[in-house]
């Protein structure tokens, strides 16, 4: 059966904020106000609920608004707070989660805000309806030691955790289904600075909550209530639990393990029964051929009341010891720059700084190499590491980088090996963009693409032309002659405006056209930048999420046409940092791509830089869209032009 908001109010590790009356709560929501067309919407970024130790029964926010511009919209980050009883936050959660608005609360419960103009800057808002329970469990203090996944949000303390979840939370940051980049980086940092977790890393899973929080070992003055510390002895463990202000639990289980090296090689229970208004106090002796050798150590409490038969995790600390420190250092006898014109032919002022460090010498000489501590007395410890790393060198591993040899080279299957990979990328990705930028893109990328694509992702190639010229945009003859000049050179020394390479191109396509037509593929050709100089001159294969989030990307040594021909061809996996960087780049690229209606470029439409579209042009019309060098004679200035040269 599934979660139901009153399994987390009536749940006893959650009783300090929904059950002592006399207590006193906060109520923290970060939201996301989006504002199109005077229009104001606001969602739920971030919410929780603690203990805390003031309450007024009102709701409170920054005094003014902070719209910031996006791409056709307007955003901002507020923080609301409610500080409260525990009575109150529980008829306002069970408010919000049956679909009520904060100002309806309001009403019902005599809340109020704190400045009048707050019922119309959020008295609107409410969690929506498409909504799903977190059960309670315990997360361990941000610092423990061993654990990894989702942790308390202090340091220091433990946290029993559940949570209001908003299934629809994917398009938190999409305007119009459009999911705005800059935007989602601009929430993170501010929801990071103001709640000191990581939206970027292991805390994007709460995204979306409205958080219920309780920690059992410290106060609502974020003083700790659980302390575990060496005595004067090494061989002693001292241990400390107050629960004298807040008896929910009678029976306690101390769990006390001792680690070496990762391993557990002790481990022993302690039972206690709370006594009224007492600490819980113990000392425990570490056995004596252990005390040197202890790398950390995990106390595990378990709790329950008289009426229970099962115990359940109620706090957890872990630590770890700094036995030994490796010093290196090296000694640099030089000093001075290398000056270089080349770093800073391009530099602005901003960069000198940095220039300087570059230039700066900083050769390796003489080194040092001492060590501090040691494992005198569990000398199988460095052993056992030296030999695992050892052993890993020649581990076989798996990525999704590859190397295919020259076709002459080998066994000679570098070409089809690459085929094969190539059909996985284009085939194993569904519902999502694909992108291919490969300045010689031909025949055979396409024939590689079309057997194997999906109907439901999009493909999206870009390739590179030559420019060619508008006779009638041209105002001067002069002007007119020394571009025919130019022109037939070109035609001379067979490179028409990379055209043969793209009439094959189009000509595949018209080829595979019961495949392409099945599909979404749109080929563009870009033409250069300068003069002469291409578009662009490395090779991508970039995956996106249908959403435009980039899931991975390939850098390709050489193209697809010539793949292993000449030289053998690396695939290089792009890392996730760097991922991000390229598709900005690409986004721009598409961009000016489908703006571009270049008045100097001679194509059949308004788009010139789209030569294919699989669901516009998959008719022979294609075969119009091929350049065909005498079709100069068919410009009305052609003759004048002609003679005059």
């Amino acid at each position: 059966m599934a979660v139901v908001l009153s399994n987390l109010l009536k749940d006893p590790r959650l009783t300090r904020l929904f059950g002592f009356p006399s207590d006193k709560c906060a109520l923290q929501i970060w939201l996301l106000q989006t504002k199109k067309d005077e229009v104001t919407e606001s969602y739920l970024l971030y919410g929780r609920a603690v203990p805390y130790n003031f309450s007024n029964n009102k709701w409170s926010a920054t005094r003014n608004d902070k719209f910031v511009e996006y791409d056709g919209f307007k955003a901002q980050i507020i923080r609301i707070n409610l500080y409260c009883n525990p009575d109150k936050l529980n008829e306002v959660i069970t408010g919000v989660v049956d679909g009520e608005s904060l100002s309806t609360i309001n009403d019902k419960i005599s809340l109020s805000f704190s400045h009048g103009e707050d019922h119309d800057r959020f008295g609107s808002f409410s969690l929506g309806a498409n909504l799903s329970f977190r059960p309670v469990s315990y997360l361990p203090m941000r610092s423990d030691f061993f654990e990894n996944g989702l942790k308390s949000i202090h340091e220091s303390s433990g946290a029993f955790s559940a949570a209001v979840s908003n299934l629809e939370k994917n398009s938190l940051f999409g305007v119009d289904e459009i999911k705005d980049k800059r935007l989602i980086t601009d929430s993170m940092n501010l929801l990071n600075d103001e709640t000191g977790l990581d939206f970027f890393g292991y805390d994007a899973a709460r995204l979306g909550d409205l958080e219920f929080l309780v920690f059992p070992t410290m106060d609502e003055r974020e003083r700790n209530l659980f302390y575990v510390s060496w005595g004067k002895k090494n061989s002693i463990i001292s241990i400390s639990l107050d629960q004298s202000k807040y008896h929910v639990f009678d029976d306690f289980q101390f769990k006390i393990s001792l680690i070496n090296d990762n391993n557990n090689v002790h481990s022993i229970i302690v039972n206690y029964s709370y006594v009224p208004g007492r600490k819980i106090e113990f000392d425990y002796e570490v056995p004596d051929y252990l005390t040197e050798i202890i790398d950390g150590t995990r106390v595990e409490v378990f709790a329950k009341k008289n009426t229970d038969k099962e115990f359940f995790l109620y706090s957890q600390y872990g630590v770890g010891y700094i036995r030994e420190i490796s010093l290196k250092g090296q000694i640099n006898p030089i000093a001075g720059q290398v000056k270089s014109s080349w770093l800073s032919k391009h530099a602005s002022s901003y960069d000198k700084d940095r220039i300087r460090r570059i230039e700066t010498i900083k050769q390796r000489s003489i080194g040092f190499e001492s060590m501090i501590g040691g494992r005198a007395d569990d000398p199988w410890v460095p052993i056992n590491r030296n030999i695992r790393n050892t052993i890993s060198k020649y581990k076989e591993f798996s990525s999704d980088g590859r190397f295919f040899d020259q076709y002459k080279q080998g066994e000679g299957s570098g070409r089809i090996e690459f085929a094969e990979w190539y059909k996985d990328v284009v085939h194993s990705n569904p519902e999502c963009i694909v992108f291919v930028f490969d300045p010689y893109f031909e025949d055979v990328g396409i024939s590689l693409l079309a057997p194997n694509a999906c109907s439901d992702t999009e493909y999206i190639i870009f390739t590179t032309r030559k420019r060619l010229i508008k006779l009638e945009s041209i105002s001067f003859l002069k002007k007119v002659i020394s571009t025919l000049r130019e022109y037939f050179s070109v035609i001379k020394s067979n490179n028409v405006v990379g055209q043969e390479r793209i009439n094959n191109l189009l000509a595949s396509c018209e080829k595979l056209k019961p495949l392409l037509e099945r599909i979404k593929i749109k080929i563009y050709a870009l033409p250069p930048i300068a003069s002469k100089k291409p578009a662009f001159h490395d090779r991508y294969i970039l995956v996106l999420d249908n959403s435009g989030l980039p899931i991975k990307g390939f850098h390709l040594s050489n193209s697809i046409q010539k793949a292993a021909e000449n030289y053998p061809l690396l695939i290089t996996p792009i890392p996730n940092d760097v991922l991000a960087k390229v598709v900005e780049y690409v986004d721009n690229v598409l961009e000016s791509s489908q703006q571009n209606t270049d008045e100097d470029i001679v194509f059949v439409d308004n788009t010139p830089n789209l030569i294919f579209d699989s669901k516009k042009y998959y008719t022979s019309s294609t075969n119009r869209m091929r350049y065909e060098p005498l079709a100069i004679l068919e410009n009305n200035y052609a003759g004048d032009v002609l003679s005059a040269w």
